[in-house]
């Protein structure tokens, strides 16, 4: 199990540096629902826009042939959407090395009953720097800060 963990860690990591060019802290202290933080780079400068991480690795996540759904628990998605920065969900398949990705927000959540959630992640969603413009549209900016 921490295997699978470390390598969909270590395989979105590396789509983050080498494809976006992006700055990847992984959260190895009390991590609680949060991997990783993101930072935007621009010609290898910081610019200070971040993105939260929940990274989610094997390939029982994708016994699905159309778009992938997430089952999550209540108190993560309380976490989540109440987070200073806005959250993608990251699922790797360390077998296909299928990685996807989905912004977590409360307009593409279903909730169920028993405490837990869903979000439907598009196979269309490939973690690649071809999604960079929709990975950027999310992340933190001055904007948000403003408007909080």
């Amino acid at each position: 199990m921490k295997q699978t963990d470390r390598i969909g860690v270590n395989a979105v990591e590396a789509i983050f540096v080498k494809e976006l060019g992006w700055i990847f802290r992984e959260q190895t202290v009390s991590d609680w629902g949060i991997d990783a933080h993101v930072e935007v780079a621009e010609e290898e400068r910081p610019t200070g826009r971040l993105l939260a991480l929940q990274i989610k690795s094997g390939k029982s996540f994708f016994r699905s042939k159309g778009n992938l759904r997430y089952i999550g628990k209540r108190e993560h998605l309380q976490y989540w959407t109440r987070h200073s920065l806005p959250v993608a969900i990251v699922l790797h398949n360390p077998e296909s090395g299928e990685t996807l990705w989905e912004r977590n927000d409360l307009h593409n959540i279903t909730h169920r009953s028993h405490g837990t959630w869903t979000i439907e992640i598009p196979r269309t969603n490939v973690l690649s720097s071809d999604t960079r413009g929709s990975l950027e549209s999310g992340v933190s900016d001055q904007a948000v800060y403003r408007r909080l």
